[in-house]
């Protein structure tokens, strides 16, 4: 893959192809240290390597106290996997629960995507593979998801076990 180094959320438009998890983790990494409001993570488990990093929970971090109405909102299927491998993020949306909601899918999805900043998209074809396609800027994309998204949020539910963990 290319150097994202020079891309900017919300800026630069070229599509890029993603074929593994290096990939991957480089996209979510420098789209997460850019977001300054927002980020949604719809998949079937939240893979600790993209998620349960170093960078990733400073970036949540930063949004969340840079910006009043910020808005970090994860929908999977997988909670068990999650309260096993994902501690620091969950003990983060304890504490900041008003910015960092997390619900429980219903039925697992075959896709999985990331969207910052409604703008900045990793889409992954099928939710256990790191292939696809991103962009730092493609807002058209990244609203059908986040509607997509939003109107499974709907019908998704709340996990009492996610709140009532003594980490």
């Amino acid at each position: 893959m290319e150097s994202i180094k020079s891309l900017s959320l919300c800026e630069s438009e070229q599509p890029l192809s993603m074929s593994g998890r290096e990939d991957c983790q480089q996209l979510v990494e420098a789209m997460s240290r850019q977001a300054q409001h927002s980020i949604y993570i719809f998949t079937e488990e939240l893979e600790p390597e993209l998620y349960d990093t170093t960078w990733f929970i400073d970036a949540v971090r930063r949004i969340v106290s840079g910006d009043p109405n910020a808005r970090i909102r994860i929908l999977l299927y997988s909670i068990d996997r999650l309260v096993q491998r994902s501690r620091r993020l969950i003990e983060l949306s304890r504490r900041l629960s008003s910015h960092i909601q997390i619900r429980q899918l219903s039925r697992p999805y075959h896709h999985a995507f990331f969207v910052a900043d409604r703008c900045g998209v990793v889409n992954r074809r099928v939710a256990g593979r790191f292939e696809g396609t991103a962009s730092f800027n493609d807002p058209g994309h990244a609203s059908e998801l986040i509607a997509f998204f939003n109107s499974t949020w709907d019908i998704s539910s709340r996990n009492p076990e996610l709140h009532a963990l003594q980490i």
